[in-house]
């Protein structure tokens, strides 16, 4: 034992076996953590050091400070992205002691997020085998086990005191379901964070005054959680986001094509596109691992993942992938430098940057840019939609909103949707229906319906545009009820009239109430209530009918589902757009609707205008190959980017003579049936510039070749 007790204390656990495991157990579960003797730092990797001292000072130039990365090296084939074996080992890197990248522990073990505590001199990580958060001193020493979980992040408080917040994963999902944070040094002290929603495990980043941390609350939704526990901002799907060390409030949302960064600024509608694949020696291939060093202007990522064909290729590693070290541009629009950290034959993954704070008298150079100045005062405030929230059970105005509603104890409860089949989102993050439908979050729905059912009064109130051009048949734009049951509710069209069904208390469907004209291409802002045995609808404000339904019954609907563009059995598909959707559980009043409708028709007359289409026939030139979806998971939908030449622009606009053009391929997790294309045909393709296309942040990009310079468009219409 005196032998073993040289080695980590984490791979002692992995190795002992019968009664001595127990007792080790037993002591990391007190949380009572001893120190390991101090021992040498451990031997340079074969490999490593290619790029030796001058690395370090390298560093240094580009931080102007003394600066330390982490980052876990899998010493097999380079395919360990998630860090799932016990083949891997840290590694460290430190600008000012001349040794380029060393292991910081070498012992083969399991390794998981590392993390440079606040004040640069000691490393935590976790190991995902036995669940344990471990701590050691920069060269290797002193590790110790803190407690059970999983580190997400590192602070320290104004007293000085480093802070670890971590859970407990489920599985290997790299998801836990809550959030706490300890004392590093005293880690019986703990505290809870957030349980609001689950979060993922990758880059779960704290603002400087801890108030604030970006993660995802769970993927793909990325977003700012307000600690502790106290709201959410979900700004858009991706990985990988990361909030701003400092108090400036931006965060970045990895894009789906594992290239770009997306910024956001909280409490703004501030957004903008940094590209981070343009290290020279990435040569426009993925990165992965982006993470925010703990002072703003700086960032680390890994690169370049080239392993596999068209389909996710961070899965396949790679020899070649290395630890960069980038610094953002004052105003934060690009990368200005980069710095390459890693020279070695192994696959380098999950980085960590820490730089020494700079001293007080440089200011705030580090700090993000003020937000551009406040619109001028005669653009007034768009007023609030909805008017009154008093009972409002579910809200979805679209996905870049906070669709908020309060709970039972006053938190706030956060309602979204879920696309299937060919839905997807549109260019203002609303639901874009054809050939799918949305179904809405089942909690937070059947809570609402719940709500409905205990008061006996509803009001679904929602904006639709049906289609415009070719025919319309029978649709669905929202019901209420349960496949494989009978429906409760229907809302939909036929013959270009809206019309209705409500169920009568004796489980019979009632007769179909015809209410109104629903013109093609054109927002209606519809209000359907019941209560007290009456039901009223308004359209754009106005009462279309009333009338008398004393049978009907919303006893059922504390356990159904609410579904957007079909019927509970996924029939009678709709095709147009829907937003703005609110269910209250009691009846809206003619004032109320009235204000409603005045709110939404504001917000479109301010809406920017569509933007310009193209319709061009141009010669496929190349196509990335298709991937099994399997192969993307935890993505079910990608884009394949193609490649083209012009043949002709119909419309006789200008078009450059080389394109690409990213195009669904997969949806819902299948393969479109049309998704193949073959090179060397000729398409007809309307397109719109991809950068038009706000919502496709965050989804999968299948893409090969190197010509990511050329412009790429959307066609919309697929």
């Amino acid at each position: 034992m005196a032998k073993m007790i040289e080695q980590p204390l984490h791979c002692i656990i992995q190795r002992m076996a019968g009664a001595a495991l127990p007792a080790i157990m037993l002591t990391l579960a007190g949380c009572a953590p001893e120190s390991m003797p101090s021992r040498p730092a451990a031997p340079a990797p074969s490999g490593a050091g290619g790029g030796g001292a001058n690395v370090g000072a390298k560093l240094r130039e580009l931080t102007g400070a003394q600066t330390r990365a982490v980052w876990i090296q899998d010493l097999s084939d380079g395919t360990d992205t998630g860090l799932e074996s016990a083949n891997l080992r840290l590694m460290g890197l430190d600008s000012d002691d001349g040794r380029g990248e060393r292991a910081i522990l070498a012992e083969p073990a399991n390794y998981s997020r590392p993390l440079i505590m606040p004040r640069g001199d000691r490393v935590v990580f976790s190991d995902r085998h036995t669940r344990r958060i471990m701590l050691a001193h920069w060269d290797g020493t002193s590790l110790r086990t803190l407690r059970p979980g999983l580190a997400l992040a590192v602070w320290a408080d104004d007293a000085g005191r480093e802070w670890i917040y971590y859970g407990e994963e489920h599985g290997m999902q790299r998801l836990v379901p809550k959030i706490y944070r300890c004392l590093a040094d005293h880690p019986a002290t703990v505290e809870p964070v957030w349980e609001r929603t689950a979060a993922g495990l990758n880059n779960f980043q704290l603002s400087a005054d801890g108030r604030r941390a970006g993660g995802v609350f769970p993927w793909p939704e990325c977003g700012i959680a307000e600690l502790p526990d106290r709201g959410l901002r979900i700004y858009g799907k991706g990985c990988y986001p990361a909030l701003a060390p400092d108090d400036s409030g931006l965060l970045w949302i990895f894009d789906g094509a594992h290239r770009n960064l997306l910024f956001f600024r909280a409490g703004t509608d501030e957004r903008w596109q940094v590209p981070i694949n343009t290290a020279p020696e990435i040569g426009g291939y993925e990165v992965y691992y982006p993470r925010w060093s703990n002072r703003a202007r700086f960032m680390v990522m890994t690169g370049p993942f080239k392993v596999g064909t068209g389909d996710n290729r961070i899965r396949g590693g790679g020899l070649e992938v290395e630890v960069y070290a980038g610094r953002f541009s004052g105003d934060y629009r690009r990368v200005e430098e980069w710095r390459r950290l890693s020279f070695n034959d192994r696959g380098d993954f999950y980085p960590d940057l820490w730089v020494a704070p700079a001293p007080e008298a440089s200011g705030t150079a580090d700090r993000a840019p003020a937000p551009p100045p406040a619109p001028e005062a005669s653009a007034e405030p768009l007023p609030p939609w909805p008017s009154d929230r008093t009972r409002l059970e579910f809200i979805w105005e679209n996905r870049a909103r906070p669709n908020e509603v309060a709970g039972a104890d006053g938190t706030a409860l956060i309602c979204g949707v879920e696309p299937a089949g060919q839905a997807r989102y549109g260019r203002h993050y609303e639901m874009l229906i054809a050939r799918g439908a949305f179904a809405a979050h089942p909690a937070p729905a059947r809570r609402a319906l719940a709500a409905c059912r205990a008061s006996g009064a509803m009001t679904l109130e929602l904006v639709a545009i049906p289609a415009a051009g070719g025919p319309r048949p029978p649709g669905i734009i929202c019901a209420i009820g349960a496949a494989g049951r009978t429906w409760s509710l229907l809302l939909g069209e036929r013959d270009a009239r809206l019309a209705c069904l409500l169920r009568r208390k004796d489980g019979a469907p009632g007769a179909e109430i015809a209410l109104g004209a629903l013109p093609a291409g054109r927002p209606a802002h519809i209000s359907l209530s019941y209560a007290d045995g009456a039901l009223t609808c308004r359209l754009n404000g106005g009462e279309i009918l009333r009338t008398n339904l004393p049978d009907a019954d919303l006893d059922g609907w504390e356990s159904e589902i609410l579904r957007f563009g079909a019927a509970p059995d996924k029939s009678l598909n709709w095709s147009g757009l829907i937003e703005g959707v609110a269910l209250f559980s009691r009846a809206l009043t003619a004032e109320e609707a009235a204000r409603n409708y005045r709110a939404y028709a504001e917000k479109f007359a301010r809406r920017a205008p569509a933007p310009p289409t193209v319709m061009v026939d141009a010669r496929l030139t190349a196509a990335p190959d298709i991937p099994d979806p399997a192969e993307i998971a935890p993505y079910r939908r990608a884009l394949a980017v193609n490649r083209y030449q012009l043949a002709q622009a119909l419309d006789g606009a200008e078009f450059p003579a080389e394109f690409l053009a990213a195009e669904w391929v997969i949806m819902d997790g299948a393969v479109l049936s049309d998704a193949r294309r073959t090179p060397g045909r000729v398409y007809r393709l309307r397109l719109e510039r991809f950068d038009d296309h706000p919502e496709l942040e965050g989804e999968r990009l299948i893409m090969e070749g190197d010509a990511w310079d050329l412009p790429m468009y959307y066609p919309p219409d697929a």
